[in-house]
């Protein structure tokens, strides 16, 4: 694969153009299509050293967030020296006076940060349980496939290719999704504010195991974010959606009418 320098404007020196990378990644959408594929596990220090500033969509950091500035740049010039032991990165001197390098990297590495990087759009489930908070990062691909983006409260990063029936049953379950459990009997329209303030009627919704939070963006128009949720316990699942008139519904669904809008909310730009 020919050197380049990550971040350059021309298309020649841009590793996202290469038609090495480009024959990789649409080789990898079409092999997702018979089975999810593993494309590897990062660090939180990885992902800092690998992704740029202003370029790649930001994504929890959680052990990484918890260090001092100082720490942090360290942390991250230990990520980069690990990229380069697993052959990840290669710095190639550009210029001995100044010191000034040329990151190269393979072109898998280049195929996953382009998936991430155009996704057309973004979706963020944040899971939150009593052994902390966790998240999936989802980037829409071509052929109604999805990059998962599995990330731990550890600050591990892993990646998953599939297609979006299998990356929505695996978010499903992530969620805490019963198939045998049936749709509570529950139906309820509060404000933002009898949400925010803890209304007596969400009790049942309180006491799910597994509380999920949804966000999808698109590229086109990042400002615009659409949000819901999914609750999950030994009495059933619950969904959350803004309606048009501005009150939040929570309504009980059974395994199918959790598939149905997850499938919906996994749906091509």
């Amino acid at each position: 694969m020919p050197d380049h320098t990550p971040g350059q404007a021309s298309d020649q020196d841009n590793p996202f153009l290469d038609p090495e990378v480009a024959s990789l990644t649409e080789e990898m959408i079409e092999e997702s299509a018979e089975e999810a594929l593993n494309l590897g596990s990062y660090s939180d220090e990885e992902i800092a050293a690998l992704v740029f500033e202003g370029q790649d969509r930001p994504v929890p950091l959680p052990w990484l967030d918890t260090l001092e500035p100082q720490e942090r740049e360290l942390a991250v010039a230990m990520g980069m020296r690990s990229l380069t032991v697993r052959g990840l990165v290669e710095a190639l001197p550009l210029d001995d006076v100044q010191g000034t390098i040329r990151q190269t990297s393979p072109a898998e590495v280049w195929a996953l940060l382009g998936m991430r990087r155009h996704a057309p759009s973004t979706v963020v489930a944040e899971r939150t349980t009593t052994l902390g908070t966790d998240w999936i990062v989802l980037y829409e691909q071509e052929q109604d496939r999805w990059l998962a983006e599995f990330i731990t409260v550890q600050g591990f990063h892993e990646f998953v290719l599939a297609a979006a029936e299998d990356t929505a049953l695996a978010l499903m379950a992530w969620s805490g999704v019963d198939a045998q459990t049936p749709a509570p009997d529950f139906d309820v329209r509060l404000a933002v504010e009898e949400v925010q303030g803890q209304d007596p009627r969400l009790e049942p919704v309180g006491q799910a195991l597994v509380a999920v939070t949804l966000s999808r963006m698109e590229s086109s128009a990042p400002e615009e974010v659409s949000f819901s949720g999914l609750y999950s316990g030994p009495e059933g699942s619950y969904l959350s959606r803004r309606e048009q008139d501005g009150l939040i519904r929570f309504r009980g669904e059974g395994f199918d009418g959790v598939e149905a809008f997850v499938r919906t909310l996994l749906r091509a730009s």
